[in-house]
């Protein structure tokens, strides 16, 4: 057998055992290889988009995080067509907000200019929305960057991680007004009445809902903050 027929042979032989097992680990680096890659773009995504942060774990509810606020949960925000947002973690502050004299009873006016009166807590400033449509855009658009916020209805009172169902739990007990005398219990939201310049308002005393003129009525107000989280890797973490 010549040179040629014995190399040709030899290309079209079947391989032994010993060289399946190793064209087998062979294929088994490339595929963890290529998963690596993708985790690797994954990571560099997030990197560049700094609106993405880290789920927090479920048991961390309603606990104070520093340098963040306490933890309510996480949520796929809509807007009010019903447009998904993102899925974002929920922070309300540790505190209601106070004006210079220390008062925690304001208009939604004056409250709004308190919020964007330099950083609150962690440092970290407030913003203002005057609706719903005006917080949701700044959503989309991502030109939201964690900031301090009036929050709307659906993040006081609804069934998810909202703040009149979380009010007696964790680092939240006792630091809401539940004191009906006066208002004192009303806490306004930046949700926008129909043809009024007004907004609605929770009763922690009751869960009820009520409305205020925005230059004229007075409430307490506890401000907000979102984290936009990923979704797929917050999902695929609790598979």
């Amino acid at each position: 057998m010549s040179f040629i027929e014995r190399a040709q042979n030899k290309a079209t032989r079947a391989p032994t055992k010993y060289e399946e097992k190793l064209l087998a680990e062979i294929d088994s680096l490339n595929a963890k290889v290529a998963r690596l890659e993708a985790e690797k773009a994954e990571l560099r995504r997030q990197l560049k988009d700094s609106d993405i942060y880290p789920s927090i774990p479920f048991e961390k509810i309603n606990s104070l995080i520093e340098g963040k606020g306490i933890y309510l949960g996480v949520w796929p925000l809509k807007d009010r067509h019903g447009t998904e947002l993102g899925l974002f973690s929920v922070f309300a502050a540790p505190e209601d907000l106070k004006n210079a004299e220390g008062n925690p009873r304001m208009t939604f006016a004056q409250a709004s200019e308190e919020l964007c009166r330099g950083t609150k807590w962690y440092g970290i400033a407030g913003r203002r929305f005057d609706s719903e449509p005006v917080l949701a855009e700044a959503l989309r658009s991502k030109s939201y960057k964690g900031e301090w916020f009036i929050p709307p209805k659906i993040l006081m009172i609804a069934d998810g991680p909202c703040l009149y169902q979380n009010r007696n739990k964790g680092a939240l007990a006792r630091t809401l007004s539940t004191d009906p005398s006066d208002g004192n219990d009303e806490y306004m939201t930046c949700t926008a009445l129909l043809f009024a310049p007004d907004v609605t308002s929770v009763k922690f005393s009751s869960g009820t809902t009520s409305f205020l003129e925005i230059d004229e009525d007075k409430a307490r107000c506890r401000p907000f903050r979102l984290e936009r989280i990923d979704a797929n890797a917050f999902r695929k973490a609790r598979l």
